[in-house]
């Protein structure tokens, strides 16, 4: 005979059962839902010897906490970062640390860029793009009673050709391996030009007769600007981009930024029969005012154009800045902001960050915590005691699709040319 006590006490354990059941089954559904953590790795291929650079790198999160730091070996590959990691995108740092003998006096100069979310297997190339040597080009000029002007594009004058030395120059020419020269003689209104292709160094001296010379009859082509300023200009004829082969073709201005003529136009000369594929035209001016900025492009043309036009696009400061935050508005649309804090001295620190944009809208960055590999180095660093004023950039690009396609470009570092195939246009403002 059953007992009819025991029924509530089947079913008490029977409810047990499945609500312990139901837990266990939770928790596995819980645990699957977790991720495994996985690894974060950069490749880097750092082709700089250790006498030219030494290079550091580290990753932080969104907090500015370093989760890694690194020397890299010269001439070497490396793959830098984590063995479990909860991210697969982390800001990144490159540190460049290297010897500038250029001032006589030899300076330490610390470049730190700063990489916005950069995903995991990223490869960077770190690498000197250089498609111009620098040639000294010796001259004799004959058969002639006076040198009115001389004019070599990317040209400068070790021994300026005159009277008093029997019309003998010597020059320091920035080429790939063609250049030209125009000048006026014997008080004759016109230039007259030679150009050289594929130049070597053979003969040491070139003699140069202003009667085989070339009369030039092509007349300037002129550039309208869109403002008055010290316009700096750099434009090159090319003959084949992908192959780098170039020509100078605006006049040097080697004189002090206070001799700049202020002017809204260009006038370039070019040799009557020059042929060739396009041209880059390079320009930096600054509209002066109670908002002044720079205003630059680095672009390719196939023909030269008449003119440049305003930029459509702007930055403008918020009221967050100090020595770690800063906050800008954004006008217009563009991709990439860059912002760069400097450091003067003896040893000479410029640190850049690049920060995604936000179309007519505000964005803010807070630099990241500096690694106690770098702290112990470089004090003011440390401190982050930055000299007043911040540079900030806004870079368009034309033909490129926003900030992860900027900042992938810079990554591959393959083409020298990138900036102006793409159309460069870009804003500056220190705040």
């Amino acid at each position: 005979m059953s007992n009819p006590m025991r029924k509530p006490q089947f079913f008490t354990l029977l409810f047990l059962l499945f609500s312990l059941g139901s837990i266990l089954v939770q928790s596995c559904n819980k645990s699957s839902s977790i991720p495994p953590r996985s690894p974060y790795t950069i490749i880097f291929n750092n082709e700089f010897t250790l006498l030219e650079a030494k290079f550091g790198v580290f990753i932080t999160d969104d907090e500015g906490n370093v989760d890694a730091f690194s020397w890299l070996d010269g001439r070497d590959t490396t793959h830098f970062g984590l063995r479990f990691s909860d991210f697969d995108k982390y800001n990144c740092t490159i540190v460049k640390i290297s010897i500038n003998r250029a001032s006589g006096t030899p300076d330490t100069l610390v470049e730190m860029t700063t990489y916005d979310h950069v995903p995991h297997n990223t490869v960077i190339n770190l690498r000197e793009l250089e498609y111009e040597q620098q040639v000294n080009i010796k001259m004799q000029f004959k058969n002639l009673s006076s040198l009115d002007s001389l004019i070599i594009p990317e040209g400068e004058a070790l021994v300026m050709p005159t009277q008093s030395n029997n019309y003998f120059g010597n020059f320091k020419v920035d080429y790939t391996g063609d250049f030209w020269l125009r000048a006026k003689f014997n008080g004759e209104p016109e230039w007259k030009y030679l150009v050289y292709k594929n130049f070597s160094q053979t003969p040491n001296t070139l003699y140069i007769d202003p009667n085989l010379m070339s009369t030039m009859t092509k007349l300037p082509h002129q550039i309208n600007l869109p403002f008055d300023s010290k316009w700096k200009h750099y434009i090159e004829g090319i003959f084949d981009i992908d192959d780098q082969r170039v020509m100078p073709l605006a006049d040097v201005l080697d004189v002090p930024d206070d001799n700049i003529p202020t002017t809204n136009y260009l006038r370039l000369y070019q040799p009557d029969d020059l042929f060739v594929s396009g041209y880059r035209l390079k320009l930096n001016g600054v509209k002066e005012g109670s908002k002044s900025y720079a205003y630059g492009i680095d672009r390719y043309y196939s023909i030269l154009p008449n003119s440049i036009e305003l930029p459509d696009f702007n930055i403008e400061p918020t009221l967050v800045n100090d020595q770690n935050r800063i906050g800008i508005r954004c006008v217009g649309n563009f991709d990439a902001l860059v912002v760069t804090r400097s450091i003067a001295g003896a040893t000479k620190i410029t640190w850049s960050v690049y920060i995604p944009p936000v179309q007519d809208g505000d964005v803010s960055n807070e630099l990241p915590q500096v690694p106690k590999e770098l702290a112990s180095l470089y004090p003011k660093l440390a401190n982050k005691q930055f000299d007043s004023g911040t540079s900030v950039r806004a870079e368009r690009y034309k033909l490129l699709f926003g900030f992860e396609d900027v900042q992938l470009t810079i990554f591959d570092n393959t083409d020298v040319f990138w900036q102006p195939k793409n159309e460069l246009s870009t804003i500056e403002k220190v705040f």
